[in-house]
């Protein structure tokens, strides 16, 4: 161009480009038809080309037929943009909604909506919690919100229960962040949670798995250790006894060898519910072998009372079991091993008690015998 007014022009051009809105693009067009002519007349004076207007203004035709294309352009990528957006915001597998300063409902998913109980995010916009489907939890996630707004401090990734408005129960892991403006004033909130209930059930399938019987959903081996050491130290603070009892079933071969593992599972399954019966919601009953189990008692009055419950399961476990139309009698020899004072080891008191076991078994079968602090036995 070799203009000094060129850059100039070039320069309103490119900022005409990156309005976006119409409306401004047309107001830079006329304020560009009506200074820049002034502008090149003052900068060409002298110049012999002041009368050369056109010269000056074709930077600005260029740029105002450019920048209403190029705006076009823009406002269309604009648009695509936010129909991507929402396109990822209502199929993300997450439940998103957004709230004003008084904690109305702005938008959110589809998977939130339904969960609300409406059947689009359209019927949430204006709402408060107290108006959708969990009315009687609205109180509790007002509150949750209302903390975030009050603290400005987002909380992130908290596992919580929800009620669905259908009245399910789900675990979720949820977020709730604070949202500012351009001028970082809080203007609402973000929340976002995802059901992980599932997850949870999984989590507690293996748990159950590895600290539990599978045949009679009883403590395993690893979990009677757990369960005896927090007996222990229970003893320990408050200065009650606790009694370990160690019973191996009698007359439980005959079942296998006559009528298979399955049968001899079912009455695994019966005895482990009829020692149950025998015990207290505070008391651990757990299978640690193939027909032996594990009872302890804590909080026990006396040696006396262990036996009373040795007793109990005796009779109960002597009750016929009917199995493939034929009665099956079984029986329990018990060990029984009171716990020494600030007892430790519990190694030491579950081999007492294995001793004492296999002395009531040795003594004729079907009775119980326990194991003296000394380590001697006394047969009942």
């Amino acid at each position: 161009m070799g203009y000094r007014d060129a850059p100039v022009a070039w320069k309103v051009a490119e900022n005409f480009c990156m309005v976006s809105s119409v409306k401004k693009r047309i107001k830079y067009t006329l304020l560009g038809m009506i200074i820049l002519p002034v502008i090149g007349r003052i900068a060409l004076h002298g110049t012999g080309l002041e009368d050369e207007p056109l010269r000056f203004l074709l930077p600005m035709l260029i740029g105002g037929t450019a920048g209403f294309l190029i705006g076009s352009a823009t406002d269309r990528l604009q648009a695509e943009s936010y129909t991507l957006l929402k396109a990822i915001i209502d199929t993300v597998p997450m439940r998103v909604y957004w709230k004003d300063r008084e904690l109305r409902y702005l938008g959110c998913n589809p998977a939130f909506a339904q969960d609300a109980g409406e059947s689009s995010p359209r019927e949430i916009i204006g709402k408060r919690d107290c108006q959708l489907g969990w009315k009687e939890q609205a109180e509790l996630y007002h509150a949750n919100d209302r903390q975030i707004m009050d603290s400005g401090i987002a909380s992130i990734s908290r596992e919580e229960q929800r009620t669905t408005a259908d009245g399910r129960t789900i675990r979720v892991s949820s977020s709730r962040l604070p949202l500012h403006n351009a001028k970082n004033e809080m203007v609402g909130l973000l929340g976002i949670y995802k059901d992980i209930t599932e997850q949870k059930q999984a989590e507690e399938k293996i748990r159950q798995m590895a600290y539990h019987d599978h045949l009679t959903g009883l403590p395993n081996r690893a979990l009677f250790y757990d369960r005896l050491q927090q007996a222990l130290a229970h003893a320990h603070r408050n200065r009650k006894p606790v009694a370990l009892l160690i019973l191996d079933l009698d007359h439980f071969k005959p079942i296998n060898d006559e009528l298979g593992h399955e049968y001899g599972d079912r009455a695994l399954v019966e005895v482990a519910g009829r020692l149950l019966q025998c015990v207290r919601a505070t008391d651990s009953v757990a299978r640690i072998g193939g027909d032996e189990f594990a009872i302890i008692l804590v909080d026990v009055d006396s040696e006396k009372a262990a036996c009373k419950t040795a007793e109990k399961v005796i009779a109960a476990i002597g009750q016929p079991l009917m199995l493939k139309s034929s009665r099956y009698a079984l029986g329990a020899s018990i060990g029984i091993c009171m716990a020494l004072p600030d007892e430790n080891d519990m190694e030491g008191m579950v081999s007492r008690a294995d001793s004492a076991m296999y002395l009531a078994k040795e003594s004729g079968k079907n009775r119980y015998c326990v194991a003296m602090q000394e380590l001697s036995l006394l047969k009942s």
